[in-house]
């Protein structure tokens, strides 16, 4: 990822939100927790995909929303890059929303984001679980970005266990991270 690009103001990715969930619904697209967890895969794994690879699928198919798509698409180049800087710096926070429940503190949905990494980690190539499952740092992370995608449909917005379920969703951030810091390092040393 380019350096270069400016990181993008609060309001710019609220805009960009806004944007991409008005366009997701009709063009396939991701929301952006979605998006971020899959541009954190796209950026970790034996390649880094490049932007025409996961710029169509966060996209979706064209749609006459009225968005300017230059401007759309240079908010998610630097949003990119933004995630591509805290994932190297190992300050990466996924963007997950929260439902306000009954209980004490909201609830954590981090479902789109998994779904999104786990989608662009498929774009890798066939083997690349293979690989992942014979380095214990990078398996055990991996684990806990896809535990999320194994809930039934009736627990996910009241797990069996929200005190662990809070607990490992603090954690995808660092296993992010890892992911990206293994990848790099195997490119590195060929």
């Amino acid at each position: 990822m380019p350096a270069d690009l400016p990181a993008l103001s609060a309001s710019e990715r609220a805009a960009l939100a806004d944007m991409l969930a008005e366009r997701a619904p009709h063009t396939g697209g991701m929301t952006l927790d979605a998006a971020q967890g899959f541009i954190a895969a796209a950026l970790s794994g034996p390649d880094e995909l490049p932007p025409e690879s996961w710029l169509r699928h966060v996209l979706g198919a064209a749609a006459g929303d009225g968005a300017p798509p230059g401007h759309l698409e240079t908010l998610l180049r630097r949003f990119a890059a933004d995630t591509a800087e805290g994932l190297e710096l190992g300050t990466f926070a996924p963007l997950v929303p929260f439902h306000e429940g009954g209980g004490d503190e909201p609830l954590p949905l981090p479902y789109a984001w998994c779904a999104g990494y786990a989608t662009a980690l498929s774009l890798h190539g066939d083997d690349i679980l293979e690989e992942i499952d014979e380095a214990d740092a990078a398996s055990d992370a991996l684990a806990k970005i896809l535990a999320f995608l194994m809930y039934d449909v009736e627990d996910l917005h009241q797990p069996k266990d929200p005190a662990a379920h809070r607990a490992l969703a603090a954690e995808l951030g660092a296993a992010a991270s890892t992911l990206y810091g293994w990848w790099r390092g195997r490119r590195h040393s060929g």
